[in-house]
């Protein structure tokens, strides 16, 4: 199996929770600028970006990744 982020998954939670992509960088501790590359699929979350990230969102980890059968 192997995982990757879900860029559009990510998207679809911050809008739901009524949130910009600026207030979910600040509200994550991160820069506007890497949560867009975030969404673009420029970059990848680290493990610690990630894990702020589901906080403020109030999801798992794993409900921001995505499982592929090899």
């Amino acid at each position: 199996m192997q995982t990757e982020f879900n860029r559009k998954k990510l998207r679809a939670i911050r809008e739901e929770n009524n949130l910009t992509q600026e207030e979910l960088a600040e509200l994550s501790d991160i820069s506007d600028r890497h949560l867009r590359k975030l969404e673009t699929a420029s970059t990848n979350p680290s493990a610690d970006v990630l894990c702020r990230i589901s906080y403020v969102l109030d999801v798992s980890m794993d409900e921001l990744m995505t499982i592929h059968s090899e």
